[in-house]
Formats: C-alpha cells, structure tokens, sequence
C-alpha cells in the first residue's frame, strides 16, 4: 500500500511524538517506538496538563471515535493526524474533524510502521522539560547515583524528564516534588505511573514523593492541609528537611516559582558540590546577563512584586557564599519560555568550607546607576556579614554615585537614594552589622554630602560632610553646602518611604561620635582627611578608637603616596585604626577612582586593597587589638590636649562631640592564639606601572558600560599612539587574566563585546585573541609619510593582536584641494616648495583632519565588514603636553572620542613604553623608542625633516617643567621666569629663558581656544590644561601679554646692570 502523507509527515519531525490512547492491553500487543500509552478517554482528560505544548507537532493513536471531539475544541495542540485503530467512525462525525484523520486496522497500522514498531520500550516524553534543567543535569557526574529535589513540581515535567534521562544513561535516581496543589500533585503521580518511574515499579529511576506543602513568605514551610483533616503548624527549613527522603540533595531545583524567603536557607538541602538551580520571571533584566533567544520585552503575569528583580539574584549568590561557603556560578542567561516571555536562570554548584573575615571593601559605583549601585551595596554587606564584621563602610555617594555632578542638583537623585535605602532597610541586610552608606540629604532647605549608619533595619545617624572638596577636579560646593556646626547635632525628618519601613520620623544629623558599648567610632569624609584641621583630630582625642573615611578619590600618577602617609601620621601622633575605604573603577567620565582601600594601626598599614582592578568588590582583612590603641594613648600630652579640648577650649562646645549609641558589641573575644595582623611595606606602582593599569582600567569600564563593541585607534607609528595601543593591549591582559581566573562578570561582558551568543562558551584564549575580535589599528599615510612609520604600525600592531588596516589618503586630500583650486584658482604650497606659513599650516591641517573622518568612518563600519553590529569608539592619542602648548590640529584625529593619554606627559609615555617592551615581551616597542617624534605632514628632503620639538621651539621636558609651573606652582608668566632662572641658570641665559617663556605663553595663549573641544581624556596629571572642568580659564587672551614681559625684561636688565 502506498505510505500515507500523515507517515511522512510524522516521520521527517525533527523529534517524533505519538500520544496512544488505545487501551492498555491493545498497545501491549504492539505500538510506535517510544510511545506514550494513556490507557482511555478518561486517562487522558485527567493528563492535559502533561501533554506538548502549543505548536509542538505529536500524533494521535486511538479506537474511540470519541477521540475526534475530544481535540477538536483544543486547537492549541499540533496534531500531525488523528489514527483510529479498527474503529467505526459517523460521516457526520468524521466531517467535524479539524485535524487529519486515518481510519486502518490493526495489522494495516504495523505494516505502515513497520520499521517503528514494538511491544516493548521506553515512553517517550511528550513535552520539553525546563531548558534550564535538562542543561544543569549535563553539570552531573553521568554515572554517579542522582537524588534530586523539586520545589514547585506542578504536574511533574521537570521531575519525569531527570528519571527519564537517568535511565537512558543507566544511573541510579530518585527525586522527590513538591507542590501546593493536590490536584497537580495526582497529574504528577499519574504521569510518573505513565512512564513506569512511580514508586510501584521498584525500578532504579524512582519518584520517592510527591509532597503537598506551603512555602509561605517569611520562608516558613506548612504542610497542606488534606480536607477534614486538622490544620498543622509551619516550621523553619532546617526541621522540615528531617522529614524529606533525603537530608541532602545532588540537585534542587525551583523554576517558575520565587520563595524569596526560603531562597536565601535553600543551600541547607544541598550537599556540597551539588547543584542549586533558579529560573523565574525576570523584571528589568540586568544589560550584563547573557541572553540566549528574543524574549519578550513587555508581559503582564506575573505581576512585577512577583517576577525577579535584576538586582535580586547577586544579592542572593553573595548571601549563599556569606552563610553557606564559596558558590560556584556555572552558567546564568536570561531566556525566554514557551510564550515568549523572559526568565532569569542560574546554575550554581555548592562548594565547601566557610568564606575568611573581612573588615571593609570599596565597590565600583555609577553615577545614577541606582539599580547597581544597590546591587554592589547589597553585595558587599553580603560579604562584609560573611567574614564576621560587625562594621562595614563604603565609598563616598556611593547610592547615587559619587559623578552626578550638577544632578545632584535635581530633586530625583536625592529621591530616589532614599527609596534606595528604604530598600536596603526593608529586608534582614543590616540585622546585625553597623552599615555606613553614602547619599545627598536635605536638611532645612540645605543640602549636605552625608554618610547614613545603619543598623538593625534602622537609622542611627547622618553624618554631613563638613569640609567641601573644591578644586582641580572637584566642584563639591557647586552642589552642596558644608556642615558649620562642628561637635553639634540637629534633628533631621525623615522621608515617608523611610517611615514606612523603619517606622522612625526623625533622626540626629550632624558632627557625632558612634559609641558602642565597647568602643567609639569616629566619620570623617574624603576631603577631610587631606584639610589642615581634619575632624578626625578631634574624634581621636574626645575617646574615637576606629577612624572610618569614605571617599571619592581619583587617580594620578604619584598621587597615592600623599594619601597612605596622611592616614599613617594620622594614627602615628593620635593612636587608633583608621579604616579607608574608596571607590574603585570609572564613574562615567574622564577620572578613574583608584581604590587602594586600607587599614593603619598606630601609624602602620596592616591591610592594603589593590589600586587597579576589574573585580567589582574587594575585601580587605586584618585582626586588630584595640588595646595597642589604648597603649598607644597613654602620653601625658595626649591626655592635657583631650581634656583641654573636652572643656570648651579651641573654640569647640565643652564636652566633645555627641554621642550616638549603637546598640550592639562591634569587637569580639579573639583566641589566645590568634594574632594581631602584622605591620607590611606599603606597595607602590612605579609610574609606568600605573599608566599600564590605570587607563587600561578606565577604558574596560566605559567599554563595556557604553554597549558598544570595541576601539579604533589610528595608528601612526609614533610614539604616542604607540602607548594606547599598548594601553589597550594592557587592557586586554587584565581581561583576559580575569576571564582565566573564573571572573564570571568579566567574561559576560567580553562574550558579549566581541557578539558571541548568549550561550557561547568562547573564552579569550590569550590578550591577541581578545584583541582581534574588540581592536581596530589604521595606518592612513600619504606622501610625506615614511616606511619606517609604516612598518613600526604594522608589526605593533600585529605583536598586539588588532585588525589592522593600512591605506593611503592622497587621492582624498588630492580631492579636496582640487575642489578649492577650481573654486578660487590658487595652488597652495609647502614651506620647503615655496609656499608662505599659511599655505604650509593648510595643507599640514587637512591631512590631519581627513585622517579623523576616515577614522570615523572605519569606527562605524568595521563591525559591518566583519559581519557584526554595532560601532567602534574612536581612542586619541594626544599627550597632556602637546595639549598644553596647543601642538595638534583643531578637529584633527585627536578628535576622539576617548584619549587614554591625553593627560600624561611625554617623558611618562616614552617610560611607560620602555617599561611595557620588557614587561609585556614586547620587543617591537624598541624601535618607537629610538625614533625622532615628527608629525610627517610636511614633506621629507635632503635638508628637512619635520621635527615635533623643532615645531613646538621647545623640548617635552621643558614643556613638562611650564605644565607643572603653570597650574601646580600658581605661576603666570612673571613669577615662572623668576621659577626657572635658578633652574636653568647657566644652561641657558636669561635672555633664552625669556624668550622660551615668552614663546610658550604665546603658543598656549593663542592655541587655548582648542582646550574647549578636547577629546575626553583619562585624567592622570596635576596640570592638565583640560577646559571643560579641571583648568578654567578664558580661550581669549591677550597673546603678548605686554605688562608681564615688560616686567621680566626689568629683570633682565637689573641682573645685567648688577653683573656689570
């Protein structure tokens, strides 16, 4: 007989599905391969639930013509065709059908299936388990015996398909479920009974229980209560565990289904090493997770207090490891399900052994990224509870971020850090641990920069910062106003959102002192520290033993040894421990804030924290003896200071500061045995280390934070852009040893840069590999450009793994400058042809700008060519003292839109690529080294070659010398030629240090103008003349500046007029 179109169709299904409804002892005597029996009618109208699910083709063997009107209303199901098995079907009945009928006998059947046809197999399963699972079960051992545990079982797809897939494998296994639903426990033991995994079978694949229970949302455990049966009580995880099958679990899972409560204790039914899986409705997923498919951007069920808030599922890892030991994350994406709608999944594998102590951290904050900022908040104190501290500081405005800048003057941001904290104080986060958090606070109309302790889901205090930081980079009283009450306290009146939660009106704000029952904690903010009259003098000597700081400090080279010997001398002359705690990473513009958190004791570092990192949150321990500070304090000087000052003298309120208790022990009873942490040398990066770090660092931040998918770097086979290119190659060495050490953060966000898929498993297998996939390099030369330059680009560029691409600009300046011939009919010339200083300048200025323009253009499309989306930020590669004397060309390919070097000095550069050909077995570097610096805008001939200091008329090393004079030594051009007389004298005259002065003056002067469009550049210099913010002065000068050089030649003459 031919072989029916429904046989064909079923047959070229990817995975074959046959649903037989025939009675028991029919489908016994023969049936399809891996079919599943359902014994009736009756049967399958109590089994829907476990059928396939819309869209999923299966086909139907029966011998009851009732069959046809059992799926006729249900359309949702694709049936490949309906086969009725010595059946006598009405016409009338049979012209209803929806779905393609077949009406054979028995034997007609087999000989159609003949290839497929059996008496005696294993069930197929008719639905997909949860994606999540069937990929966690791959995370277990194949062959070890399996006990497995379901919270949320429903009818029991996900249990069905690990017994199953056990006993295709042949490995011992037994789950248990557990549902709220009665009747959706009985489709589970129906569907059990179905694929002969019930209990009855005494197979080695066995659903031990099926379990009606309550999660409720305090976490608590209540059995379901059967009718007429008495009610029963809940109980704690911990006692409901005794009454499971197992004590502990190979694997739990809870997919669809949120406890958020009984989440935080689930690590209680795992053994270690097993396998803990989460998978829910996610609201607002987190930008960083990776994504596997298109889910839904929009759905209404579950309403959103009832879906997974991004923030949720850090928090709740950091919990597992504060409490349960370290916890392995193997995989986590969002995805979506059946209906398109998106679920947060996590596999994560127990590990054994409790976490180490720890005493403070810093964290990387975002501006007004309150979602992650809250999420490394809750981390953090995570962490901090999970070594034992009783203390834990973060960095300044760390809620909001510490670079809102003017929108700290928008109402919002001080809105919503306090809905943030109400966050923070809804939940057990502070039971137990002194918490000191950072945040703009209105107090009367006035707003402060404040620190805001916490404790037991309450506020205890707000801190105002009481000295402002107001220069260089900082604006601080721009936004807020300095606290003028030193030693005095206010009451302040708390939000609603705060009473809500906490149930508190009010609070005391102001200059206070935390007093524990067995020590006192002094708050001293950032800038506080660096002032004359730091309060943290006063906290010492009125009874403070901890010094806590938060702050917001930035990065610059040589800056670091500033800040460790004002904190040493602080607790040198004063006894006590200082704890330091600053933030770390890029917060969205042109500073890097460089960490090094850090502990003293008594005027010695005993902890230091990293200055330059990836990690998000870094933990710094150390054990200290608060009765060395009581030792330490002993002096009698000491002791006349702190009383003359407690009664009134100094200009300060008789009695010290208040104090605010805190209602708990924040010490402990160390072990005999246990040491104090002992005194270690402080580390310092060298400055070439610190340019290999920071920027690296910096630029890793705003890649992945801008969502775009790499840099383009024009490449000129100079120095400078030599040194990004080596910044970037830094950058992926850090990247790549990160993703080597199991840095689960990093490696999503490199997956995702380089468009890898959401369930991609690539890791960067060196820096070059990372490189060629985020790294474009472009050599845009022209006739007046050399082959050594081109050569010098090449192999870089080759040593660091980038795309590179090399190509002349001729033909476009050709056409440009043909466009201005034909317009005005004149031919402009170089110097060396002829041409007058205009012409020259012209024809130099439009190589450069087209560079920029192509420059763009390959930042825009080189994703495209490689078959990707998306676009490339261009990096610039100007130094801080070109910058300065205004040596580069205005909308040029300095226009960037980064430039990791824009605020390092030339000779810092040249160091820092001395230091990178050995440190990063970069030998190429040698040959940039040794090369005169020269633009080659001008063309080469026997007796000219441009030369950059030629240009400028002064070398990079003096011009470093003007930088620091300019802006560090407050110097105008009067008072830096009196600097440099004894510093130059005799190398030069006063007449030639006159006339260098007089040059750069003019330069910067009448070149300011460019200061205004620089490209953002990383901030690592004390005199960079960037405008925008940091070096504020007119781009409109009086270029000669007549007065002032009359002035020095006064000078000049009186020295001449003595000599003689």
């Amino acid at each position: 007989m031919p072989t029916p179109r429904w046989w064909d169709a079923y047959g070229a299904l990817e995975r074959p599905l046959c649903l037989d409804v025939r009675p028991r002892a029919a489908f016994a005597q023969g049936h399809l391969r891996h079919a599943v029996s359902i014994d009736g009618l009756g049967a399958l109208r109590t089994r829907f639930s476990t059928l396939p699910p819309r869209g999923v083709p299966f086909l139907v063997v029966g011998a009851d013509a009732d069959l046809l009107q059992t799926f006729v209303p249900r359309e949702r199901w694709a049936i490949v065709a309906i086969v009725l098995v010595d059946t006598h079907v009405p016409a009338d009945l049979l012209a209803q059908a929806t779905h393609p009928v077949e009406l054979l006998s028995a034997a007609a059947l087999q000989r159609v299936a003949a290839g497929r046809w059996t008496c005696d197999d294993d069930p197929a399963l008719l639905f997909e388990p949860a994606p999540v699972v069937a990929r966690a079960l791959a995370h277990t051992p194949p062959t070890s015996p399996l006990a497995v545990l379901d919270l949320g079982c429903g009818a029991g797809r996900d249990v069905a398909y690990v017994l199953t897939k056990a006993r295709r494998q042949q490995r011992a296994c037994r789950a248990t479920g557990v549902d709220r639903w009665r009747a959706a426990l009985r489709r589970a033991a129906l569907l059990m009974e179905d694929l002969h995994v019930d209990t009855d079978t005494h197979g080695a694949q066995v659903c031990e229980a099926l379990l009606a229970y309550d999660i409720q949302d305090d976490g608590r455990i209540k059995p379901v209560r059967a009718a007429g049966a008495e009610d029963l009580e809940a109980c704690e995880l911990g006692v409901w565990a005794t009454r499971l099958p197992h004590a502990r679990y190979d694997m739990v899972w809870v997919v669809r289904f949120w406890p958020r409560a009984l989440l935080r204790a689930l690590p209680q039914l795992v053994r270690e090493g097993g396998l803990l899986v989460l998978s829910h409705f996610a609201h607002a997923p987190a930008d960083d997770v990776p994504r596997r498919g298109a889910p839904l951007a929009a759905y209404a069920s579950p309403p959103i207090d009832r879906r997974v808030h991004a923030w949720e599922i850090p928090a709740l890892l950091a919990h597992w490891r504060a409490h349960y030991g370290p916890c392995e994350v193997l995989e986590q994406c969002i995805e979506p399900v059946e209906d398109g709608r998106p679920v947060h999944s996590v596999v994560v594998r127990r590990g054994a052994g409790p976490p180490g102590a720890s005493t403070h951290h810093h964290e990387p904050a975002w501006a007004l990224d309150f979602d992650g900022n809250r999420d490394r908040i809750v981390r953090s104190i995570e962490l901090a509870k999970a070594a034992g501290s009783t203390l834990r500081i973060g960095p300044e405005l760390e809620i909001p971020g510490y670079g809102c800048y003017d929108h700290f003057l928008e109402r919002d941001t001080e809105q919503h850090s306090w809905e943030v904290l109400a966050e923070l104080l809804r939940t057990d986060l502070t039971d137990g641990i002194l918490c000191d958090v950072g945040m703009p606070v209105t107090h009367h109309a006035v707003l402060y920069n404040c620190r805001v302790a916490l404790l037991d889901r309450r506020i205890l205090h707000v801190r105002p910062k009481m000295w402002l930081a107001n220069d260089g980079n900082y604006r601080e009283m721009r936004y807020f106003t300095p606290w003028m009450r030193p030693h005095a306290t206010e009451t302040l009146t708390l939000p609603a959102c705060i009473t809500a939660c906490t149930g508190q009106t009010q609070v005391p704000i102001g200059d206070a002192l935390l007093a524990a029952p067995d020590t006192v904690v002094g708050v001293e903010l950032c800038e506080e520290l660096f002032t004359a009259a730091s309060p943290h003098i006063a906290h010492a000597l009125q009874g403070a033993e901890i010094l806590i700081n938060s702050s917001g400090s930035h990065h610059e080279l040589r800056k670091l040894h500033r800040r460790i010997e004002l904190i040493r001398e602080a607790t040198l002359k004063l006894g006590g421990v200082y704890l330091y705690a600053n933030q770390r990473g890029c917060d969205g513009d042109r500073l890097y804030y460089d960490g090094c958190a850090l502990i003293a004791v008594n005027g010695e570092i005993v902890a230091q924290g990293a200055q330059f990192g990836l990690d998000d949150v870094e933990v710094v321990s150390a054990t200290v003896d608060l009765a060395d500070v009581r030792a330490h304090r002993t002096a009698k000087s000491r002791g006349m200071q702190a009383a003359w000052l407690a009664a009134g003298h100094g200009g300060l309120p008789a009695g010290g500061p208040p104090r605010v208790d805190v209602p708990q022990r924040l010490t402990r009873t160390a072990q005999l045995t246990e040491p104090p942490s002992a005194p270690q040398p402080v580390h310092y990066h060298t400055p070439p280390e610190e340019i290999a770090l920071g920027p690296a660092c910096w630029l890793w931040d705003y890649l992945r934070r801008s969502r775009t998918q790499g840099f383009l770097l024009p490449l000129s086979g100079g120095l400078d852009s030599c040194a990004t290119a080596v910044i970037v190659h830094s950058m992926c060495r850090l990247v790549h040893a990160s993703c080597a050490a199991g840095n689960e953060q990093v490696l999503a966000d490199a997956r995702r840069i380089v468009g890898e898929p959401a369930d991609s498993s690539w890791v960067p297998a060196s820096p070059q590999a990372l490189a060629e996939r985020l790294f474009v390099t472009c050599y845009m030369g022209t006739a007046n450009s050399s082959e050594a330059t081109r050569e010098r680009a090449r192999s870089l560029a080759a040593a660091v793994g980038s795309c590179h691409y090399a190509f002349d600009i001729d033909s476009a300046v050709s056409a440009v400058l043909h466009v201005f011939q034909l317009v005005t009919r004149c031919t402009p010339r170089f110097r060396v042809h002829g041409g007058s200083p205009a012409e020259n300048l012209a024809l130099q200025n439009i190589q450069a700008r087209l560079r920029m323009v192509f420059a763009y253009l390959f930042a825009q499309l080189a994703p495209w060519v490689h078959g990707r989306t998306g676009g490339l930020l261009v990096l610039g590669s100007a130094n801080v003292d070109e910058t300065l004397r205004g040596y580069l060309t205005k909308y040029d390919n300095s226009a960037a839109d980064l430039n990791p070097i824009g605020g390092i000095a030339k000779a810092d550069l040249r160091h820092f690529v001395s230091y990178a050909e050995s440190a990063f077995a970069l030998p190429e570097l040698g040959a940039f080294l040794t090369a005169p610096p020269t633009a080659e805008l001008e063309p080469i001939t026997a007796e000219y070659v441009q030369s950059d200091e030629a240009d400028m008329g002064m070398t990079y090393d003096e011009l470093t010398v003007f930088g620091r004079l300019r802006k560090v030594g407050k110097c105008g051009p009067y008072s830096l030629f009196v600097k440099l007389l004894p510093l130059w004298t005799p190398r030069l005259t006063p007449e030639a240090i006159a006339a260098k002065v007089k040059t750069f003056f003019f330069e910067y002067a009448r070149n300011r103008h460019k200061t205004t469009t620089l490209t953002p550049a990383y901030h690592a210099e004390s005199y960079s003349p960037e405008d925008h913010r940091f070096d504020l002065r007119p781009f409109l000068y009086p270029v000669h500046f007549s007065y002032q050089f009359r002035r020095i030649y006064e000078v000049i003459a009186q020295l001449r007029g003595s000599a003689s």
